[in-house]
């Protein structure tokens, strides 16, 4: 394998491909990257998978001769990162290890032979639909997703569907945290995927919002197995998880506004974002209404913190109502302009922007424990008392 191929290109797509490389897993071929130089067609393909996610990259190069490496995924971005130069020379030497230098700066490094990488097979789907704005769409939707590990893996996911009015992203804790978002109004079809919210944080990890992917299913006997999405240099593949995702309109419906008001969601992440600061785990943030304002406030070990924030068009009595802090800070996070928030007969809330619904359920009041009593210290005469009752 001979390969010139530009350094910094080829910089950027290593560190995008390395997202999917396993930094410990017991088989060391996945702990690398599997780089592959066509002859034929001029182009250097990079691929790293933990099986749970795929990507691969593509770039033009100029090839002298093909072959293919698995190379450790920190070493190779240590090499390219601390060379100089537009261009990469890259060779498989015959001793098995290769070489790589530019400029005046030289490598020789151990390399695993190409046909030891795993298999990855990532097809490339015949019927897709174009998306954009996907960072966004996971970053709003993704944290309200249960984390990797819960017993029933279909609420680990974000249920990504695809209409004729365009694409949504939905995702629940089932806890009490629902977010339904809107997506791409231009992308327009008839899915409905249940993909790992990990999955999909990685992809956004890798993204803009002006990025424009194929987004399309692979699988057999009509079973879909994994969704692929490429923007002509990446191809990042995740499998799907089959299973019913609930109604999560139902919560929604079941909100018929008590109190409500318009609130500048930046100045209320902002609010939120320092309560959540002095919270712990098990605080509470209670919301109430005052006169054209909303009156936040929480009590903690580390002390205590109130604020407050205008709110415009106020329909509200005097209740108060408790949340957990980190999930209603996460619920405001992106959105920006005015949003509409509702308080149900039961305290639950939903909070609305133009593409993000989120509903939050109450939770109970924090119990304030009474300061326990000092124990009084006996007087000198009791004490005499004492040591002779002893005796």
């Amino acid at each position: 394998m001979i390969v010139n191929v530009q350094r910094k290109e080829l910089l950027m797509q290593t560190r995008k491909v390395a997202r999917a490389a396993p930094s410990l897993h017991s088989t060391k071929e996945l702990r690398g990257i599997f780089f592959e130089a066509d002859e034929g067609s001029g182009i250097v393909r990079m691929t790293s998978t933990d099986f749970s996610v795929a990507i691969r990259s593509a770039l033009p190069a100029s090839i002298e001769r093909s072959g293919g490496v698995i190379v450790d995924t920190k070493l190779l971005i240590g090499m390219l990162d601390l060379l100089s130069g537009d261009e990469v020379y890259m060779e498989l030497l015959e001793n098995g290890r290769l070489y790589v230098t530019a400029n005046k700066t030289k490598y020789e490094v151990a390399v695993i032979p190409g046909k030891n990488y795993p298999k990855v097979d990532i097809p490339f789907p015949g019927d897709t639909i174009s998306i954009k704005g996907l960072r966004t769409l996971i970053s709003q939707s993704a944290f309200a997703a249960q984390k990797a590990g819960a017993q029933n893996a279909v609420y680990t996911c974000v249920n990504l569907i695809v209409t004729q009015s365009g694409a949504w992203a939905i995702a629940t804790d089932c806890s009490g945290c629902i977010v339904q978002v809107k997506g791409d109004p231009e992308c327009r079809g008839n899915l409905s995927l249940l993909i790992p919210a990990s999955s999909l944080s990685m992809l956004a990890s890798l993204s803009t919002d002006d990025d424009v992917y194929e987004l399309g299913v692979t699988g057999n006997n009509g079973i879909s197995k994994n969704v692929v999405f490429s923007d002509g240099s990446i191809l990042f593949s995740a499998k799907l998880i089959t299973g019913e995702f609930i109604d999560t309109n139902k919560p929604f419906s079941s909100v018929v506004p008590k109190s409500q008001g318009y609130v500048a969601a930046e100045e209320m992440y902002n609010l939120l974002g320092t309560i959540d600061s002095l919270a712990a785990s098990n605080d509470r943030v209670e919301i109430s209404f005052g006169d054209d304002e909303l009156l936040l406030s929480c009590k903690s070990d580390s002390g205590g913190f109130s604020g407050r924030i205008k709110v415009d068009g106020v329909t509200a009595n005097a209740d108060k109502f408790y949340y957990i802090p980190k999930k209603v800070t996460q619920c405001f996070r992106g959105l920006k302009g005015k949003v509409l928030l509702s308080f149900g007969e039961d305290g639950n809330m939903v909070i609305q922007s133009n593409t993000v619904r989120s509903f939050i359920a109450r939770v109970r009041a924090p119990v304030i424990e009474a300061p326990k009593a000092k124990e009084k210290k006996p007087k000198k005469e009791d004490e005499s008392q004492i040591r002779d009752a002893a005796a």
